[in-house]
């Protein structure tokens, strides 16, 4: 009798041992399924505002036109990406972030266009739109291999700017930059705080 007695309290146990095994690998499974579905949904969403950068048009201010203007999201990015690209597609990464990191302190400085667009346009300051200003928004398309890897690697960095997560590189107050073999009259004026790759970038006195 203690011997049945004994097997059925074991085989209740068993099974209490088994049902909680269960029970652990099914909620296991849950948080797994979440954790996936997070990490999507996460993939997804950047993905999207990577290809559609419209999605993200808000209205900003423009100091060079009187009033409030719409100012494409789409457009300032298309604007970073041709400036970067012809001013700096040839450098490591740290010379990109170094000329992103002059157009982002003018933006945000009160002596330039508070918009990356109107930064860029600003006339003979960006050397590669001096003749064409229209190739700042005229969307590029690389051929080389080389030329692809560049421009993925400076869509990359202008991106982050207009999500703003971009982490600059220089001082605010470093806002000007020259080929290495340009000599003129503010490159001798102005004080030279670093050289990156090509150029080399500076501050005003």
């Amino acid at each position: 009798m203690k011997q049945g007695k004994l097997k059925g309290m074991m085989k209740v146990t068993t099974m209490e041992i088994q049902t909680g095994i269960k029970k652990d690998t099914t909620q296991q499974f849950v948080n797994q399924r979440k954790n996936n579905l997070l990490k999507f949904l996460a993939a997804f969403c950047f993905s999207f505002l990577v290809l559609f950068p419209a999605a993200l048009d808000v209205p900003v201010k423009s100091r060079e036109h009187s009033g409030i203007v719409t100012q494409s999201q789409e457009a300032e990015l298309l604007c970073l990406k041709s400036a970067l690209y012809m001013e700096a597609r040839g450098e490591p990464e740290e010379g990109i972030r170094a000329v992103m990191s002059v157009i982002y302190n003018r933006k945000n400085s009160k002596h330039y266009p508070d918009t990356f667009c109107g930064v860029v346009l600003q006339d003979k300051q960006f050397s590669a739109f001096n003749e064409d200003k229209s190739l700042a928004t005229k969307r590029l398309k690389p051929v080389r291999e080389a030329d692809i890897a560049a421009y993925t690697k400076v869509a990359g960095i202008a991106q982050e700017a207009l999500l703003g997560t971009f982490k600059p590189v220089l001082d605010p107050s470093v806002m000007h930059y020259a080929h290495f073999r340009v000599k003129n009259h503010w490159t001798k004026k102005y004080k030279k705080v670093k050289v990156a790759g090509k150029h080399v970038f500076y501050k005003e006195s």
